[in-house]
C-alpha cells in the first residue's frame, strides 16, 4: 500500500515538473528579434542589457519585494543585496526560494513590471558615449537581454542611443549562448571576432560556451571576485576601459 501510494506521488510530482516545463518552454521562454545583424565581417560587441546598459539593479529588487507576498518567496533585505552580489543566480533563487515550479510566473511578473518602471531607470554612466566611440571607430553593436524589446528600445529611445544594429530578447535566464550563436552564423563572423559584454557569471559562461570573446563589468549585478571565477577574457570597471580593449 505504501509502495502504491509513493509511486503516485512520484508520478504526480513528475507530472508537475513535466507542466512546469511545457509552461515555460513554449509559453514563457519565447525570443524576439528587432533590427539587422551586420553581415560584412566587421568586429560585433553584443552586451547584455539589465545590469551592463541599464542601472536596473535596484529596480529589480524593488519589484521582487513587492510581489513576494504574492508568490510565496522571501523578501530581499538590504544587507543582503550585496551579499547576493557574490553569488550566481541560481544560488540567489535558491536563498529566496523561488523553486522551479514558481520561478517561470516570476520572471514573467517582473518583466511586466519592468514596463511600469523603464522610464525610470538610469543608464550605466559612460555607456552612452561608449557606444558612440566604438561606433566613430567602425565597429557593430548588439544587445542580448532577458528583458522585452519594447522595454529596451524605449530605454534606449529615452537616453537617446540610435547606434545599436538589433537587439535579440528572450527571457530565458539561460541560454544566451545560443542566441549568440544563432546571430554568429547570420553574420558568418568567426567567434574572435565576437565581444559579449555582461555583468554575472551566466554571460561570460555564455560567451565561453559559444566561443566568443568575454568581457565582464564591475558595475552590475554581480561583483569582481565572482565574476573573475568565470574566467572573463577581460573584466573592466568603468566603460571607458572596454574602449581602451580595441584600440
Amino acid at each position: 500500500m505504501k509502495r502504491r501510494f509513493f509511486k503516485r506521488i512520484f508520478a504526480f510530482a513528475l507530472l508537475l515538473g513535466g507542466l512546469a516545463f511545457l509552461y515555460w518552454n513554449y509559453f514563457v521562454c519565447q525570443t524576439q528579434f528587432s533590427g539587422e545583424i551586420p553581415k560584412d565581417n566587421k568586429t560585433l560587441i553584443i552586451f547584455d542589457f539589465d545590469g551592463t546598459v541599464a542601472d536596473s539593479w535596484k529596480h529589480v529588487v524593488r519589484i521582487m519585494n513587492r510581489i513576494a507576498p504574492e508568490y510565496g518567496f522571501n523578501h530581499i533585505s538590504h544587507e543582503n543585496q550585496e551579499n547576493f552580489r557574490n553569488m550566481e543566480l541560481k544560488q540567489i533563487l535558491k536563498e529566496i526560494e523561488v523553486g522551479t515550479l514558481k520561478l517561470p510566473f516570476v520572471v514573467k511578473r517582473v518583466r511586466k513590471e519592468m514596463q511600469k518602471n523603464i522610464e525610470s531607470i538610469d543608464i550605466v554612466p559612460g555607456v552612452k558615449l561608449l557606444f558612440d566611440q566604438l561606433k566613430k571607430k567602425n565597429y557593430s553593436i548588439g544587445i542580448v537581454t532577458s528583458n522585452s524589446i519594447e522595454n529596451t528600445k524605449k530605454f534606449l529611445k529615452r537616453h537617446n542611443i540610435t547606434n545599436v544594429d538589433f537587439i535579440y530578447s528572450s527571457i530565458c535566464l539561460h541560454g544566451k549562448d545560443k542566441l549568440i550563436k544563432d546571430i554568429m552564423a547570420q553574420a558568418s563572423i568567426d567567434g574572435e571576432k565576437v565581444y559579449f559584454v555582461g555583468d554575472e557569471v551566466r554571460d561570460i559562461e555564455a560567451a565561453h560556451k559559444a566561443k566568443t570573446q568575454s568581457i565582464a563589468v564591475t558595475w552590475g549585478f554581480s561583483n569582481e571576485s565572482l565574476l573573475l571565477q568565470s574566467n572573463p577574457g577581460y573584466i573592466t570597471k568603468k566603460p571607458s576601459e572596454i574602449l581602451d580593449i580595441f584600440v
